[in-house]
């Protein structure tokens, strides 16, 4: 087995794409879009007889609390995803280990070397004993604290929109119904002028929930890194050209100034990353109204 870095975007991307691409963590465009907030990375391949085995976007973060290696959602196995997670069998388990082995044993003398304190790696395993125990004979031990989500609410949209309404809960739908009724619409929009509206938006959410927000510019370059490749989108909900309200009930004061202001007020939006398998909610932000927008 031998461990080098991975120059090509093509060669990464066959791989990336062949087990599913379940994760934009470690997709081509994050390393990208790491480099452009300041971090270094690298982007590994473990190779058996040429064969790529393992991938693995390695960031080097430096900070006062402590410098770390850390493989965000990584490394990703030869082995098919399923729902975006990866499972280890039985008949796998020693040839994972032996590359997760071999990963650990060529990162350790690098990060002693350039000054990093520990290994950190979140991958997407599905949470089991099993794979908490391969973690764990390779002298990794559960994190006190997580790096990026740990739970996701997956919906497969192949279904028909009956279906996909059937499996949600009551609240939910009675919210998208409720928001069609309003003439509630959604656009969406594939360039940097985009970023204007949803910043907006975006600060006057984390003012109203006191929440430490990203900066304008941590947003622009995410949205550019993946833009580049046509793997970004912003979505907007809202009253769009086609509000008409000659008379307005006395429940929509909101939606009659929306309409005297602003053909195209939005309400709600968010920033959507895909990869070849998914669509990433990744950044929301909307105004506190009445209108079911954000649904």
């Amino acid at each position: 087995m031998n461990i080098h870095n991975i120059t090509q975007k093509s060669e990464w991307d066959s791989f990336f794409e062949k087990i599913g691409s379940p994760s934009f963590h470690q997709s081509w465009e994050w390393g990208e879009f790491q480099k452009k907030i300041g971090y270094e990375i690298m982007r590994l391949g473990l190779y058996d007889n040429n064969k790529l085995e393992l991938i693995a976007l390695v960031v080097k973060i430096r900070s006062k609390r402590g410098s770390f290696l850390f493989i965000p959602h990584g490394p990703l196995f030869n082995i098919q995803t399923d729902r975006l997670s990866q499972w280890v069998s039985d008949y796998d388990a020693q040839h994972i280990k032996s590359n997760l082995c071999e990963l650990r044993n060529y990162l350790i003398p690098l990060a002693k070397q350039q000054g990093f304190w520990f290994i950190r790696m979140a991958p997407i395993l599905a949470r089991s004993h099993s794979h908490d125990t391969l973690c764990k004979s390779l002298g990794f031990r559960t994190a006190p604290t997580y790096m990026h989500v740990e739970t996701m609410w997956i919906v497969d949209v192949t279904q028909s929109e009956d279906e996909l309404l059937k499996n949600m809960r009551k609240n939910t739908r009675y919210s998208i119904r409720r928001a069609m009724r309003d003439k509630i619409s959604v656009t969406k929009h594939a360039t940097i002028n985009a970023m204007k509206d949803f910043w907006t938006l975006y600060k006057k959410t984390s003012d109203r929930e006191k929440f430490i927000p990203y900066s304008k510019t941590y947003l622009t370059y995410e949205f550019e890194s993946f833009h580049e490749y046509n793997n970004a989108l912003f979505f907007f909900g809202g009253f769009h050209n086609n509000l008409k309200l000659s008379q307005p009930r006395a429940d929509e004061p909101m939606a009659q100034t929306f309409a005297q202001e602003d053909a195209s007020k939005k309400i709600a939006g968010s920033l959507v990353i895909f990869s070849k398998s998914s669509g990433f909610y990744h950044q929301g932000a909307s105004i506190h109204t009445q209108y079911q927008a954000s649904y």
